[in-house]
């Protein structure tokens, strides 16, 4: 009988440590993050092991990220200004699209060909005008890219003349104008980029220039009946047509500025800037005739084309600050033997 008493306790006493020995190691699997798989039923009535992990997971610790501070951008040379020289022939200021470094350094001849160039707000592109063979030698619209690569024609028109382009904000559209010169009338229309699809928007007997406001309008300078020349808004998709309130009659070609606080226009023959929140305007002093002008990237300086010294040069580009002087010419453009070159079409790229 003792010796039937000592088996039992003998198998009391290991199944007691067998007992703690697994409560310890459900402990230890708890710990580190694991279960038990789990019987889930399925619909069918059979079942399979659920291994998800349903206990809380630890929080997770991410490395700070690197903060980097932005280089400052040199003014002089993160973004370029396009230019158009016309004209007669002169030594060592051959017709075309130019580049140019704010600073007046690195011209670069990157279209022989090109006309009125037009940067994209995201500065992918240039816009401009070629004559073409298909369009009976007249004007159609072409982008390439700014050092003068992947040349692409836009429009295909038939015998008639595109006028300048202007982008959209969105970098993806331009919108022109052809002179119909068989109607003797100007057609207002938009392509898109990417598709090389094109619509009408509206007709007027005016010649147009549009520009592309940070709205999504396309301003336009016409008539109404026997009114002086004003400014419109032309809705981009329906063609509705509105007045451009802020503006008064007489005032042309609107470009605002990047972060647009300000809008520069033409005014009596030479500049102004308005102040788009409270619409106060003062003149920019100009010396003769400014015509075709761009805002710098940093909304603080406009490049335009003027005859400042007739007789003695063409149209030359000249910088000046919107806050006022000092003014430096940029692009000369000297009268040899009678013979006149013109820079007109300035255009400044975003930065780069």
């Amino acid at each position: 009988m003792l010796y039937l008493f000592l088996i039992g306790v003998i198998g009391f006493a290991a199944y007691l440590i067998f007992r703690n020995r697994e409560g310890d190691s459900n402990t230890n699997e708890t710990q580190l993050g694991l279960q038990t798989p789990r019987s889930v039923s399925t619909p069918s009535g059979g079942a399979i092991l659920d291994l998800r992990d349903s206990s809380p997971r630890p929080e997770e610790v991410h490395p700070r990220p690197e903060v980097k501070t932005a280089k400052p951008r040199d003014r002089a040379t993160s973004s370029r200004i396009g230019f158009e020289r016309t004209g007669e022939y002169v030594q060592g200021c051959p017709k075309g699209v130019y580049t140019i470094n704010p600073d007046g350094s690195d011209i670069r001849h990157v279209r022989p060909t090109g006309e009125s160039p037009r940067w994209s707000p995201d500065g992918c592109w240039i816009g401009f005008l070629e004559s073409t063979r298909d369009n009976a030698g007249l004007h159609s619209v072409f982008v390439m890219r700014p050092d003068g690569a992947d040349v692409r024609q836009l429009t295909h028109h038939n015998d008639v003349d595109a006028t300048p382009p202007c982008w959209s904000p969105d970098s993806r559209r331009l919108a022109y104008s052809l002179y119909l010169w068989s109607e003797k009338r100007y057609e207002l229309c938009v392509v898109e980029v990417a598709t090389k699809k094109w619509k009408h928007l509206l007709y007027t007997d005016d010649s147009i220039y549009p520009v592309w406001s940070p709205a999504d309008r396309i301003l336009v300078s016409i008539r109404q009946g026997n009114s002086d020349l004003r400014l419109f808004e032309v809705d981009p998709y329906t063609g509705q047509l509105r007045e451009a309130a802020l503006f008064e009659s007489g005032d042309s070609e609107p470009i605002w500025t990047p972060d647009g606080r300000r809008v520069v226009f033409g005014r009596n023959g030479g500049l102004a800037v308005m102040d788009t929140g409270t619409s106060q305007t003062r003149v920019i002093p100009t010396t003769g005739t400014a015509i075709q002008w761009a805002i710098a990237p940093d909304s603080e300086s406009v490049a335009y084309a003027a005859q400042e010294t007739a007789f003695v040069s063409g149209f030359e580009i000249f910088v000046l600050d919107l806050n006022g002087p000092p003014k430096r010419k940029l692009v000369s453009n000297p009268i040899v033997d009678d013979h006149e070159v013109d820079t007109r079409y300035v255009s400044w790229s975003p930065y780069l």
